[in-house]
């Protein structure tokens, strides 16, 4: 899993506990449900915020996609070379 998937569930988490304030009766289940949701919610949006998919620019992101792309084209190329030479001995 990813750091954004990560920051993503990590948030969602948060509004559920910040959706249970609403439902839970004590002082203490209140309070500590609150810093719970603070505490997801804030990591959470920290994790989404650092991925580097979020830091790049679109363009470069298409770059680098390309180029491992080409790479995993030139590996799955020179297996199927492998797998024809082996064949024909």
């Amino acid at each position: 899993m990813r750091t954004i998937e990560f920051g993503y569930f990590l948030v969602l988490i948060g509004v559920i506990f910040a959706i249970s304030l609403f439902l839970v009766q004590s002082t203490d289940a209140v309070f500590n449900c609150g810093v719970a949701s603070f505490i997801f919610i804030a990591v959470g949006y920290f994790l989404v915020s650092i991925d580097p998919r979020d830091l790049k620019e679109d363009w470069e992101v298409k770059e680098i996609e390309e180029r491992w792309a080409e790479k995993k084209r030139a590996r799955e190329q020179r297996r199927l070379q492998k797998q024809n030479g082996k064949a024909k001995h």
